[in-house]
């Protein structure tokens, strides 16, 4: 009788570990997936013809290119740009943009940059998938 108590509790007790595990990871998965992503709003204005445009994708949003969106915002060479990235001529039909983020712990990220500016490739990227939803 002891034994079969003893391999009930050892059972249990198994089941209870198992279950802390995944809901310990559940979370991690989802913050990889771009589950820390609220919204990416990007503003685009200038160039020869004096554009104005603004394009929001949310976490609601039904974008084919949201998950690689939230990817590459999410990332931590994109949370440590600069709040701003301009060329040292920035004279002339150039377009100048606004890229904002918010994430679901209540975090907010603005970089601003042009054409032609000396920036890291991510931020261009973003810039590029926000651009194609035009």
């Amino acid at each position: 009788m002891k034994t079969i108590y003893r391999f009930v509790l050892a059972f249990a007790l198994l089941l209870g570990v198992t279950g802390v595990a995944t809901a310990q990871t559940s979370p991690l998965g989802a913050a990889e997936a771009g589950g820390g992503v609220r919204s990416v709003t990007l503003t685009t204005t200038g160039g020869f013809a004096g554009v104005h445009e603004t394009v929001t994708v949310t976490d609601q949003t039904a974008y084919p290119k949201k998950d690689q969106l939230f990817a590459l915002v999410t990332r931590a060479d994109f949370r440590a740009l600069k709040d701003r990235y301009l060329p040292a001529n920035t004279c002339c039909d150039r377009f100048f943009y606004t890229l904002e983020v918010t994430y679901a712990d209540g975090q907010y990220k603005k970089v601003e940059t042009m054409d032609d500016a000396n920036a890291p490739k991510v931020l261009f990227d973003v810039i590029q998938l926000l651009r194609s939803t035009r």
